[in-house]
């Protein structure tokens, strides 16, 4: 089964990934929908710099540093994100990758992110049990 989607660090390089996530990010605080959600990040290149090597690992990229976990799905759910905030997060990101990248590289990179969408869109509507 061929996953294009694991040949993009190549065709993307470090630097422009970097500039893509920096600028998404910025973009995710100044949208009314989703900037709630970043309210208490007070260092957002700091955070796109994390998602940054989250997505570089998952589009072929080097392997994560050691000791650092990643679970966009579960994750999420945390942080009271909805469906609707899933389906915005989605538009903003689209909007940044064909911002930056050729349709082709931004139609893959985006056919990966829907992926990633529609499993966090599951996992924050699953009931969790409470710890007691």
């Amino acid at each position: 089964m061929t996953q294009p989607h694991r040949t993009l660090h190549r065709l993307i390089g470090w630097d422009t990934m970097q500039a893509i996530l920096t600028d998404f990010y910025r973009r995710l605080k100044s949208d009314d929908r989703l900037a709630p959600f970043f309210a208490h990040a007070t260092d957002i290149d700091a955070v796109a710099t994390r998602i940054a090597r989250f997505w570089w690992h998952d589009l072929g990229g080097a392997p994560r540093i050691a000791g650092e976990v990643f679970n966009p799905h579960a994750v999420h759910r945390h942080f009271g994100v909805t469906p609707e905030s899933v389906d915005a997060w989605l538009e903003v990101f689209a909007s940044t990758l064909r911002d930056h990248l050729p349709d082709d590289t931004a139609a893959i990179w985006l056919a990966r992110a829907a992926k990633f969408a529609d499993w966090t869109r599951v996992e924050v509507t699953r009931q969790v049990p409470e710890h007691r």
